[in-house]
């Protein structure tokens, strides 16, 4: 049974004590909400044990196979809409949610409005790690950036071009207009697509530093591995063939010619990880989507 018009859409994948910890938080809401669990195929029967632990307590989606971050999320959004909810939050579950966050980001969220919150690291609460960000199409390399430890300073509420999927706040009118994420990037990438298709449609992007959410992610950004590597090339050139108008050729010739160093310096370097550059420059450019097709723990 509603006892809210909002709805938490949360996607679990081998991480069912994050899932349990972001849901624990949850519960001190000053504003009443509705969970949605999607388990995307977790071993060990997480989906499972997610339904037994919160069958009174939130409506839990146990998929066979791991559709990815988009597919997955698609999923919840898809329910809670079918539910009726007027308004919907997207949240990955390595975080921590601030008792007044939802209530603060439901009040500036609109049909014409997505809201998000200031995002600190975990084990740094005191650090920002996002509050939004921007994308530099006129630069025409396809770049997009955080807000954070870089340029903090006092917060204030703005506006931005750029939201990072780890939480967000629509309106269902919003997500009917926009359609939901694009679900070939299977990972990575499909937040700055979906921030590009919110620009497209007129729909304004602001963070309200108010509302704070912890969130579990890893302190060097940089220090890829094959995973985010292979996924983060392919999809980004995915992203600007598909949005042409935005990025323009410049775009990616600056992210071919700067993955194709990338890929020299660690083959130089004899790092195996080279392989996940050049797979995901040929997938990129051949369309390659969905679920990486080779076993990038091997080159780890």
């Amino acid at each position: 049974m509603k006892k809210s018009d909002t709805a938490v859409v949360i996607v679990n994948y081998k991480g069912i004590k994050d899932t349990e910890e972001a849901v624990e938080s949850l519960k001190h809401s000053e504003l009443p909400v509705d969970l949605i669990l999607v388990d995307n195929g977790s071993p060990d029967q997480e989906g499972k044990r997610l339904t037994e632990r919160y069958e009174k307590e939130a409506r839990v989606i146990e998929n066979p196979l791991n559709l990815g971050f988009a597919g997955g999320t698609n999923l919840g959004i898809q329910l809670a809409l079918n539910q009726g909810y007027e308004f919907i939050l997207l949240l990955n579950n390595d975080t921590r949610s601030d008792p007044k966050m939802v209530g603060i980001l439901r009040e500036h969220c609109s049909e014409d409005t997505v809201s998000a919150p200031a995002i600190y690291y975990y084990d740094r609460p005191n650090v920002l790690w996002s509050a939004g960000g921007r994308m530099y199409p006129e630069k025409g390399i396809g770049l997009s950036e955080h807000q954070g430890e870089t340029d903090q300073g006092q917060l204030r509420e703005h506006s931005c071009t750029f939201l990072n999927g780890c939480c967000m706040m629509l309106h269902r009118k919003t997500l009917e207009q926009t359609g939901l994420f694009d679900e070939s990037y299977f990972m990575y990438v499909e937040d700055v697509d979906y921030s590009v298709k919110l620009l497209k449609h007129g729909v304004k992007m602001i963070v309200c530093p108010e509302a704070k959410l912890l969130h579990k992610v890893g302190s060097k950004p940089n220090q890829w591995n094959a995973f985010n590597i292979y996924y983060n090339t392919r999809n980004r050139i995915r992203m600007i063939q598909k949005n042409p108008e935005v990025f323009g050729i410049r775009a990616m010739i600056f992210t071919l010619t700067s993955r194709f160093v990338w890929l020299m310096r660690d083959l130089i370097m004899g790092r195996k990880r080279w392989r996940a550059f050049w797979w995901g420059i040929k997938d990129g450019l051949s369309g390659a989507t969905g679920m990486c097709a080779y076993d990038l723990k091997k080159i780890e």
